[in-house]
């Protein structure tokens, strides 16, 4: 049996496969260099509207159990996209050909703090929504300042928020094989 790390590791380098077929690094650079809270495709808007659907989700999920994987999917996706954005910020402020090997330090760093705590309620993915919501206007702030220190500690310290509240549902709902389309789930099998 792999441990919860393990399964992590596995999970976000599938979807880190599956996402950079649909969005390029160049394209991801183009979405950091508008603006982490800009436009109405951002890494906020993005991070924002899984962290919804993963509300939506566990509101009904008591009438619907099965629905506990797209949970765990949608926080997931949320976090990855947060994992993704520290590694296109770092590549961006050190040097974009350094991108990919970037974005694995911060996945291993990630899952070598892992949380398992209980399952997230409806409630709490909400309020975290919120938070989620004001740290992004934090980050836009710091990125306009150039403040890279400020910046990567406010992600650092939201990555490892939505990994712990991922990881917990994992554990509680079952994980879902990555990368796939939101919404499409299947238990995971590749990784026992």
């Amino acid at each position: 049996m792999s441990s919860v790390a393990d399964k992590f590791e596995h999970w976000m380098q599938a979807e880190t496969s599956y996402a950079l077929q649909k969005f390029s690094p160049d394209t991801q650079y183009a979405y950091f260099d508008q603006g982490v809270a800009r436009g109405s495709f951002s890494f906020k808007a993005s991070a924002l509207n899984y962290m919804a659907r993963a509300a939506l989700f566990e509101k009904n999920r008591a009438d619907i159990p099965e629905i506990g994987l797209k949970v765990t999917q949608s926080l997931g996706k949320a976090t990855h996209n947060l994992i993704a954005l520290d590694a296109v910020a770092g590549a961006s402020w050190l040097g974009r050909g350094k991108q990919l090997r970037y974005l694995v330090e911060v996945a291993d760093l990630i899952g070598s703090n892992l949380r398992v705590g209980r399952a997230p309620t409806f409630r709490g993915i909400q309020r975290t929504q919120q938070i989620r919501g004001d740290h992004f206007d934090r980050l836009q702030a710091y990125q306009d300042e150039n403040n890279v220190d400020e910046f990567q500690h406010t992600l650092q310290h939201e990555i490892q928020i939505a990994t712990n509240m991922f990881v917990s549902a994992a554990q509680a709902y079952g994980w879902p094989e990555p990368g796939r389309t939101s919404g499409d789930v299947e238990p995971m099998t590749s990784i026992d």
